[in-house]
């Protein structure tokens, strides 16, 4: 739900694209929020955090050295633990990426597989920023059939596999699950919009 993106999606590829984009960002942040308030154990951070501000209501107050200090321990942990881990998965997903993508070529024909496979792929591969934007672009030049490019429209900055893997630690895995599968879903549902409507 990036608002600069949207306007860079309308401006690069039209508003229709920008729309579809808008509306399907809005699907993924309904269905996402509805599952992780059913699914992810919310009763318990609530009380964790009641806990936690009624703790500190009764200790002293920290100095803010301290306060740094902590802060900088914890960044530099995690630092060391997540950067390894997510340069691996992305070196993994770049040289993987002939076997996911060639699916998206001028000559495959729309289908279910082939968006489903697409939007599996949009799911799990990582890009920066509005890096979708250009993708489809391309896409669309070489011919590719609108559906399956509206399908990585949608899951491509969505989330992805290192994302997923650097979030297990806070959540269920089921729940991560749950948020991927939701976002392929309706990766394919855009797909097939797409396709009819642009």
């Amino acid at each position: 739900m990036n608002p600069a993106t949207i306007i860079f999606t309308g401006f690069v590829l039209g508003w229709s694209w920008g729309l579809l984009r808008l509306f399907g960002a809005f699907a993924v942040m309904a269905c996402v929020g509805f599952a992780v308030m059913r699914y992810g154990s919310q009763r318990a951070a609530i009380r964790e955090a009641q806990s936690v501000v009624a703790g500190d209501r009764e200790a002293a107050p920290r100095p803010v050295a301290s306060l740094l200090a902590d802060w900088g321990k914890l960044a530099g942990r995690l630092f060391v633990t997540l950067t390894p881990e997510l340069l691996l998965v992305v070196l993994v997903l770049g040289a993987a990426r002939a076997w996911l993508f060639p699916l998206a070529g001028p000559g495959v024909p729309f289908g279910l597989l082939t968006v489903a496979g697409l939007a599996v792929a949009g799911t799990l591969f990582v890009i920066p920023t509005a890096g979708e934007v250009p993708i489809v672009q391309s896409l669309l030049a070489f011919g590719v059939a609108p559906g399956l490019a509206g399908s990585l429209l949608l899951t491509l900055p969505a989330v992805s596999l290192p994302s997923l893997l650097m979030m297990r630690r806070a959540c269920p895995a089921r729940l991560l699950v749950l948020v991927a599968t939701i976002v392929a879903s309706l990766g394919v549902a855009a797909g097939f919009v797409a396709q009819t409507l642009l």
